[in-house]
């Protein structure tokens, strides 16, 4: 089983900009290739101690760095499977 997560870019880069980091700086302080960094950037998932690494190198916590999403189920009554372009009635 492949487990991957996704780093906020925008944490990311922001965590950068504040040590003065461009992706070679980061990959050589973190041990992770700059490809990896870049695939990251460009929105690509990465494995669970790739995210540790940027997290401990950027002085941030993993929580900080990984996005997570949350599953918001509202229910509306009988009718629940609207589709995404249907408008919910109130």
């Amino acid at each position: 089983m492949n487990v991957t997560v996704h780093i906020n870019a925008d944490r990311m880069l922001l965590a950068m900009a504040k040590k003065k980091y461009n992706s070679t700086t980061l990959a050589k302080a973190s041990g992770i290739s700059r490809a990896t960094i870049s695939y990251i950037r460009n929105g690509k998932s990465c494995k669970p101690d790739v995210a540790g690494k940027l997290a401990e190198t950027l002085d941030l916590s993993v929580e900080e760095l990984v996005e997570t999403k949350k599953r918001v189920i509202v229910y509306f009554g009988e009718r629940t499977d609207y589709s995404k372009d249907e408008e919910f009635p109130l």
